[in-house]
């Protein structure tokens, strides 16, 4: 191994559980962004695509079942 070899893997080698965590880290937060985002949506055409009083009566009745 040449000298570049050395200093890489005595710097990156103890660092790898870190940067691994890290890595799992930021894309378990992609993941749930994408997951609330998608959710986001797909709630909103649900939303529109139904006639005014189909919402209005499914709205009435989420707030009464919330305060249960």
């Amino acid at each position: 191994m040449d000298n570049g070899a050395i200093f890489y893997v005595l710097l990156f080698g103890p660092m790898l559980p870190l940067v691994v965590i890290i890595g799992a880290v930021v894309l378990f937060g992609v993941g749930f962004a994408l997951h609330g985002l998608t959710g986001a949506v797909i709630r909103t055409i649900d939303e529109t695509s139904r006639p005014h009083r189909e919402r209005a009566y499914v709205r009435k009745h989420q707030r009464d079942i919330t305060l249960l």
